[in-house]
């Protein structure tokens, strides 16, 4: 709920901002579904479509990839255009775009440094 009432303001506030989510997870969340000798097929399907050339090949991509698997795997279809939204973008921009384990990584390490030692949470454990 909270999640749907922040993207509803995020679209009010940037109107021409895209939305994109992001892969690693995405992709992740699909393969955890699929039988483990079925992955490397199903993976690579996945990066031709989030890493196509263009938006319009994504799109065609992904027709084939419901006709195929949809069935079997129906999380794919969930929050697709926001997983192909950087392909709007110029393609020199797009490997800067695209959000990745390495960017969410830099935040789960600016989260650990910022952690307050909780030796220090009063004087008293300071001075003694």
């Amino acid at each position: 709920m909270e999640h749907q009432v922040l993207l509803r303001h995020l679209k009010q506030v940037f109107p021409k901002t895209l939305r994109q989510r992001c892969l690693v997870h995405k992709k992740r969340n699909i393969l955890n579904k699929v039988p483990q000798e079925a992955v490397k097929e199903v993976k690579a399907y996945l990066d031709s479509i989030y890493y196509a050339p263009d938006y319009a090949t994504a799109k065609l991509l992904a027709k084939g990839f419901k006709d195929e698997y949809n069935q079997k795997y129906p999380s794919f279809e969930e929050n697709f255009e926001a997983c192909i939204q950087h392909l709007k973008c110029p393609v020199g921009h797009r490997r800067s775009i695209t959000p990745t384990n390495l960017v969410e990584r830099s935040f789960l390490e600016e989260k650990r440094r910022s952690k307050v030692i909780p030796r220090f949470f009063n004087q008293r454990l300071i001075f003694d």
